[in-house]
C-alpha cells in the first residue's frame, strides 16, 4: 500500500493537546467549585433563616442580638450581611421620614404664607377705616382665589398641598373669617417651629444611629476574629485534653496483671469493650502481650489456655446449677418456716383426750373433720407434708416418695410430744438441705482454683511455692520480668 503524504498535515490535530486539556480541567474544577459554593451558600442561608426565625427586630438592639446569634451559630459572613441589610433598611426608613418632614414643611410654608397674606390685607383695610364687615366682603374674592391656588398647588413629591381633610375644613368656612384665618396662621407658626425642632432631632438621631451601627459592625467584626482565634485555641486545648485522656486510659501494670490472670483462668469477658476509646488499640495490644508473658510465667501452652476456657465454662455451668437449686430451696424453706408454726399450733389445740394418731386422721378424714380442732390439724398436716417434700426436692413437682416418707414419719407419732419430735426432725432436714448448696459451691470453687493454679515447675508456680514455704512474699526478680511488670512492652 502506498504512503499518503497528506496524513503528515493531520498529525498535529491527532496528537494530544496539553493546553486544551489543562483548560478543560480548569473549567471543570471551576464549575465544581461554583457548585460547591452554591450548595454551601444555600445551606448557610437555610441555617440563617432557622436562627432568625421568631427573632424580634423592633429596635437596633434587637438587630444586634440577632447578628450575634448568627455569629454564634457559625455564620459570621451572614451576620455581617444581615447587619448591612438592616442598616440599609434603617437608612431608607430614616430618609423616608426626613422626606415626609420636608413635605410637611413645604406644605406649612405655602398654607401659612397664603393665610398670613390674607390676614395682613384684611388688617390694612381695617386701618384705612373700613368696617370689619366691609373689609371681610372686600377680602372674600381674594380668599376664594387663594383657596383655588392652594387646591391646584402640588408639593415637590407631586401630592396636592391640600388634602381631603383640608378641603373639608375650608368648605365648612367658605366665607372669609379673619378669626379662622388667624388661628390657622398661629398653628402654622407653631407647626413651623415644631418641624424645625423635629428636623434637627432627626438629623442628630440619624447621625447617632449611623455611629452606633458602625460601632456594632466593628464589634461584630472584632468578635468574629475573637471567636475564630478562640476556636483555634479551643481546638488546641481539646486536642491536648484528648491526648491526656488517652494517656490516662492506657492500662498500667497494676491493671494488666490481674486482667491477664483472669483471662488465663478462662474468663474471656475481661477483653470485652477493651478496644473502646482512643486508647483501645493500645490496650488490646498491651493486654495480649501481658497474657503471653503471664502464660509463659505460668508454664501454659496455647492448648492449656484453651482447656482452661472449657474448665471455666464448666465452672460457670456448675455455679448456675447450684444457684438455681439454692434459690428453689430458699423459697421452699422460707415457706416451711411459715407453715411449721401453724401445724405445731394446730397440734397443741387438739386435747390430749381426743388425740388421734396421724395415720388414722389421714385415712379417716371424713370421720374426723366434724371436729374443728382435728379438722384444722388434718389440713395443717397435709400442707406440712407438701412443703417438706418440696424443700427436700426443690426442682419440679414434689415426688410422691417424699410425701409418703413425711407421712410415715408423722404416722409414727402416737401423741403430741412424738408429733413435735417428728416436726423438729423435718426442720433439721430442711436446714441441712438449705446449707448444702453453700458446701457444694465451696467445693466447686476450691476445685476450680486448683485447676487454674500455675504449674508447679513454672516460674510462677515455683514463686508461689516459695512464698507458701517461707510465709513471705517472693522478692522481685532482678533479671528479665516474668510476671506483673509489662511497662517495657510499650514504654519506650
Amino acid at each position: 500500500m502506498a504512503f499518503d503524504p497528506s496524513i503528515i498535515s493531520q498529525i498535529p490535530d491527532m496528537a494530544p493537546n496539553p493546553v486544551a486539556a489543562k483548560q478543560e480541567g480548569i473549567t471543570l474544577a471551576t464549575n465544581q467549585l461554583k457548585a460547591t459554593e452554591q450548595k454551601e451558600a444555600y445551606q448557610d442561608s437555610q441555617k440563617a433563616r432557622n436562627v432568625l426565625k421568631g427573632v424580634k427586630l423592633d429596635s437596633p438592639q434587637d438587630v444586634t442580638k440577632a447578628a450575634e446569634k448568627l455569629t454564634q451559630a457559625g455564620l459570621p459572613d451572614q451576620a455581617m450581611s444581615f447587619m448591612k441589610s438592616m442598616q440599609g433598611l434603617q437608612e431608607s426608613k430614616g430618609n423616608l421620614q426626613l422626606q415626609q418632614y420636608k413635605m410637611m414643611e413645604v406644605k406649612n410654608d405655602l398654607i401659612g404664607g397664603a393665610v398670613a397674606g390674607l390676614v395682613g390685607q384684611y388688617d390694612q383695610q381695617i386701618q384705612q377705616g373700613a368696617s370689619p364687615a366691609l373689609a371681610a366682603a372686600m377680602m372674600q374674592p381674594r380668599y376664594q382665589q387663594a383657596i383655588q391656588q392652594l387646591a391646584q398647588a402640588k408639593l415637590p413629591d407631586g401630592s396636592p398641598v391640600l388634602g381631603p381633610q383640608d378641603l373639608q375644613q375650608i368648605q365648612q368656612n367658605a366665607k372669609f373669617d379673619p378669626q379662622f384665618l388667624r388661628s390657622i396662621a398661629e398653628r402654622s407658626k407653631q407647626g413651623a417651629a415644631a418641624l424645625k425642632t423635629q428636623l434637627e432631632f432627626h438629623k442628630q438621631d440619624t447621625a447617632d444611629k449611623a455611629e452606633a451601627n458602625r460601632e456594632r459592625a466593628t464589634d461584630i467584626s472584632a468578635k468574629r476574629e475573637e471567636d475564630y482565634s478562640r476556636s483555634i485555641s479551643d481546638k488546641e486545648v481539646q486536642a491536648k485534653i484528648k491526648n491526656e485522656m488517652k494517656k490516662a486510659a492506657i492500662l498500667d501494670d497494676e491493671d494488666l496483671l490481674p486482667m491477664a490472670k483472669q483471662y488465663l483462668a478462662g474468663d474471656k469477658s475481661v477483653l470485652q469493650n477493651l478496644g473502646r476509646g482512643d486508647a483501645g488499640a493500645a490496650n488490646i495490644a498491651n493486654m495480649r502481650r501481658a497474657i503471653r508473658k503471664e502464660a509463659q510465667a505460668e508454664g501454659l501452652t496455647p492448648a492449656d489456655i484453651a482447656g482452661r476456657m472449657g474448665q471455666f465454662n464448666a465452672f460457670m455451668a456448675e455455679e448456675r446449677a447450684v444457684g438455681t437449686r439454692q434459690a428453689a430451696i430458699d423459697v421452699a424453706s422460707t415457706e416451711a418456716s411459715k407453715v411449721f408454726p401453724i401445724v405445731e399450733k394446730a397440734s397443741l389445740a387438739v386435747p390430749r383426750g381426743k388425740w388421734v394418731p396421724v395415720n388414722q386422721i389421714v385415712q379417716n378424714f371424713e370421720k374426723y373433720k366434724s371436729d374443728p380442732a382435728i379438722g384444722r390439724f388434718a389440713q395443717a398436716i397435709d400442707t406440712t407434708v407438701n412443703v417438706y417434700a418440696r424443700a427436700i426436692n426443690p426442682t419440679g413437682v414434689p415426688h410422691e416418695a417424699a410425701r409418703q416418707r413425711a407421712l410415715k414419719l408423722l404416722n409414727a407419732a402416737t401423741d403430741q410430744e412424738g408429733f413435735q419430735a417428728v416436726i423438729d426432725i423435718m426442720k433439721s432436714e430442711i436446714e441441712a438441705a438449705k446449707t448444702s448448696p453453700d458446701t457444694v459451691r465451696d467445693d466447686i470453687m476450691r476445685s476450680f482454683k486448683e485447676s487454674v493454679a500455675p504449674k508447679p515447675d513454672s516460674p510462677a508456680g515455683i514463686a508461689a511455692q516459695g512464698a507458701e514455704g517461707t510465709g513471705a512474699a517472693t522478692p522481685a526478680p532482678t533479671g528479665p520480668p516474668q510476671s506483673g511488670d509489662y511497662s517495657h512492652l510499650w514504654k519506650k
